[in-house]
């Protein structure tokens, strides 16, 4: 179990250094802070529940699926400027209510934590916040409920 979590961190730690890199490779300035707070704790906690999804690989193709369209919803956000969903805050949740390893989670509460004081305090109530965890909520529990079925059979 220790030896999963070094593997968690290690992958969390992989996903943020790159991350980094390519902050402060392509961008300058304010558009390089910006995507170094806010974007470096999202992918850490990739980064975990990417880990977390390899050891769990037989959860079933509609969990999967669930997963792929979370993910496709996520990246289209920064690309595109669409849906009108935070992909912080539905990815946030989403991840919490479907990993089910502590390192995991405590990434997914601190880029919640993130991205609430961000869209919160320093957006001044950016209406993206509340469809994301909205959505997340109701992926998360549609995921769980999809698993346990699994489980049960």
């Amino acid at each position: 179990m220790q030896r999963e979590a070094c593997h968690r961190i290690l992958f969390a730690a992989v996903a943020s250094i790159l991350t980094i890199i390519y902050s402060v490779y392509f961008f300058q300035d304010q558009a390089r802070w910006y995507r170094l707070w806010y974007y470096t704790p999202a992918a850490a906690t990739a980064g975990a529940v990417v880990f977390s999804r390899i050891r769990e690989f037989r959860r079933g193709w509609r969990a999967w699926l669930i997963d792929l369209t979370i993910v496709v919803i996520c990246l289209l956000r920064p690309l595109t400027g669409e849906p009108p969903v935070s992909g912080h805050a539905l990815f946030s949740i989403y991840a919490l209510l479907t990993t089910h390893d502590r390192v995991s989670q405590i990434l997914s509460v601190f880029l919640l934590g993130v991205t609430c004081y961000a869209k919160i305090v320093l957006w001044h109530g950016d209406e993206t916040l509340w469809s994301g965890l909205l959505l997340g909520f109701l992926a998360g529990m549609i995921c769980k409920r999809v698993t346990a079925k699994l489980l049960v059979k």
